[in-house]
């Protein structure tokens, strides 16, 4: 005799196992059925009809350090710094550090060695060594892409980078006695820092005496070395801020020119001589050195510089009615009569060019206009017609 199999039913009844089982794989074929995934209906199949392609090109909505397009305003770095890049989608490729050419830029030599994944669409550059340079330091993303294949747009971003300044950038025996180096720490690291003078690096730079030679700055902290002229040598000195996070050990070096210069100019010139001379007019002042400053008056007393050789502000600024002379546009002489023009010379080591009355030299001008036919009458003078005042 063969046992029968029963199992429970919901009302507490008792059903034939081969009645069951039956049902059971009914019930689950209804199931799968229902929920099988529709290849026509699946909006990540190319060929179905709610597939939308992403054919949008990937952009980088911003950095840190600041930069363009993707700031209005870009930030200026004077020191090697890492880059964080925020992208406005998930990219395919922006882990892969061959995906990084080196930045590019005037003096710049950074090296980009290696990529830190924040998140889908945040990848910090690690840039551990080189200098920053000056101007702009342009990075290439042109390699990168998005999930389908999208190339970034625009495929460059522009950090500025500003050099450390020196002032003023020359010294001598006679002029300026000391210079005033400023510089910042602009990494996001605290840094150690040795001020050297000379070598072709930090490991083969002299150490340099004044104040702020050696310390720690923090990130984002702003020094002003002082240095005296003493430790300079004849004609170019590169002087080298050596900075070494507190936390990596990397070095991180920025560097200044400063000259030594113990020869004072012995000439400037202007392009007119004394005589008439047509106005308005223009004029253009020379200087036979490495000039810094030309002063000029125009109401007969003497041009004056202020040299201050020593104690923070070290530098030349006019005195008086003396006006700085734009050495990059020139000067035009607009007033009508006798103009005597003065004008005085200092180089970058604080040095007055010599010769005349404390060096200043001088030329006048008797102006003259020439008239048009518009300023006379029919029956007047023949055209053109000088006025002299």
């Amino acid at each position: 005799m063969q046992a029968a199999l029963f199992c429970r039913d919901s009302n507490g009844g008792f059903m034939n196992a081969r009645v069951f089982s039956a049902v059971t794989a009914a019930l689950a074929l209804t199931f799968f059925t229902a929920c099988k995934l529709n290849k026509d209906g699946n909006c990540l199949n190319p060929k179905a009809g709610c597939f939308v392609k992403d054919t949008e090109a990937p952009r980088v909505a911003s950095t840190t350090p600041a930069s363009t397009p993707s700031a209005a305003t870009r930030a200026t770095i004077v020191v090697r710094t890492d880059v964080t890049i925020y992208f406005s989608e998930p990219m395919l490729n922006a882990e892969d550090l061959s995906s990084y050419p080196n930045p590019i830029g005037t003096g710049c030599t950074l090296q980009i060695t290696g990529v830190t994944k924040i998140n889908d669409t945040t990848y910090r550059l690690n840039i551990s060594s080189g200098e920053v340079g000056t101007g702009l330091i342009t990075f290439d993303l042109s390699a990168l892409r998005d999930l389908s294949g999208n190339a970034i747009s625009p495929n460059t971003f522009q950090i500025q980078a500003g050099a450390i300044a020196a002032n003023p950038p020359g010294v001598s025996s006679t002029g300026y006695l000391e210079t005033n180096i400023t510089w910042g720490n602009e990494t996001p690291d605290t840094m150690n820092y040795l001020v050297k003078i000379g070598g072709t690096d930090c490991g083969t730079a002299v150490n340099a005496t004044g104040t702020n030679v050696s310390g720690t700055v923090l990130s984002g902290g702003a020094v002003i070395t002082n240095l005296g002229f003493s430790q300079f040598s004849a004609g170019s000195n590169t002087v080298r801020v050596c900075m070494t996070p507190v936390s990596t050990g990397t070095d991180t070096p920025l560097s200044v020119t400063v000259t030594r210069d113990d020869i004072a100019p012995t000439t400037n010139d202007l392009t007119f001589t004394n005589g008439r001379c047509q106005i308005p007019y223009a004029i253009t002042l020379t200087c036979n050195d490495n000039v810094d400053r030309i002063i000029y008056t125009i109401d007969g007393t003497n041009p004056a510089f202020n040299i201050q050789t020593t104690g923070g502000a070290v530098g030349a600024t006019p005195q008086g009615t003396s006006q700085v002379y734009s050495i990059g546009s020139g000067y035009t002489l607009q007033l009508r009569g006798s103009t005597n023009f003065r004008y005085l010379c200092v180089d970058t080591a604080g040095h007055l060019n010599s010769g005349g009355v404390a060096g200043v030299k001088s030329a006048t001008c008797q102006s003259k206009m020439v008239w048009g036919e518009t300023n006379w009458s029919a029956a007047g003078p023949t055209q053109p017609y000088d006025v002299w005042d």
